[in-house]
């Protein structure tokens, strides 16, 4: 989709709930990354974005982008706004919602894949662990598969633990998805378990159906467990069963 199209999408979802008119645009200029403000040759996505659209024969103005803060300690102050944000979008007593509100919706389906189970950083637990997010290799899963010729293969009781783990957390972020419940935390609470637990398991759900079949069959090797299995999780199942 060209950049001229995205904003004219943008400005016609903004025009049909009230929130731009020709004359006025009530929503301010969102965070995008700042490679979309990079200048080749004469062309500029933010520029394209931001060019007038005309609706109806009606000029309108263009959608409006601002640079994301990467500075080092910027994932602090997100996680400060993630927060802030949803919490906002709660209703007050007798005033009703004031500030600005993250809304997630059952069709975000990327968002509440990933963001829900962001590993945290074991040092600095307002940030995100990225070397986990960016380096969990095949190294690391490898043999998942397949157990190593002549090398025992797991117990039922050890497969059956991890199918239930497995399909535990599928259920927790289905629930997610479905607005059953509104966060990891409160699945924490309904579960009578601490969040940072919850989030570890819940990446069980994004595990490969390659991965979930040598489980199944039982050729998955012996040591294997809900923890391993858990921190060797990658979030693509190409980098799941690459090595096998």
């Amino acid at each position: 989709m060209l950049a001229t199209d995205l904003a004219r999408k943008i400005v016609e979802f903004q025009i049909e709930r009230g929130w731009q008119t020709e004359r006025w645009c009530q929503v301010g200029a969102g965070p995008a990354d700042s490679s979309i403000f990079d200048d080749e040759n004469g062309n500029c996505i933010a520029r394209d974005l931001s060019r007038p659209v005309s609706i109806g024969g009606v000029e309108y103005e263009g959608a409006r982008f601002a640079p994301a803060d990467k500075k080092p300690g910027s994932r602090h102050q997100g996680w400060q706004q993630l927060r802030k944000y949803l919490s906002n979008v709660e209703p007050k007593a007798g005033i009703g919602r004031e500030e600005p509100g993250l809304f997630v919706w059952s069709t975000c389906s990327h968002w509440l894949r990933t963001v829900p189970t962001l590993p945290r950083d074991e040092k600095d637990m307002d940030d995100v662990d990225t070397v986990q997010r960016t380096a969990v290799s095949a190294t690391e899963v490898k043999g998942i598969l397949h157990s190593s010729s002549g090398k025992p293969t797991m117990t039922p009781e050890s497969r059956d633990a991890l199918l239930y783990a497995i399909a535990k957390a599928r259920a927790w972020i289905d629930d997610l998805m479905q607005g059953r419940v509104a966060s990891l935390a409160e699945m924490a609470k309904r579960e009578g378990k601490v969040e940072d637990h919850v989030r570890f398991l819940a990446r069980l759900a994004f595990v490969s159906p390659g991965v979930v079949a040598a489980i199944i069959h039982g050729s998955a090797p012996a040591e294997l467990n809900v923890t391993t299995l858990a921190k060797a999780v990658a979030h693509r199942w190409i980098e799941q069963q690459r090595g096998a």
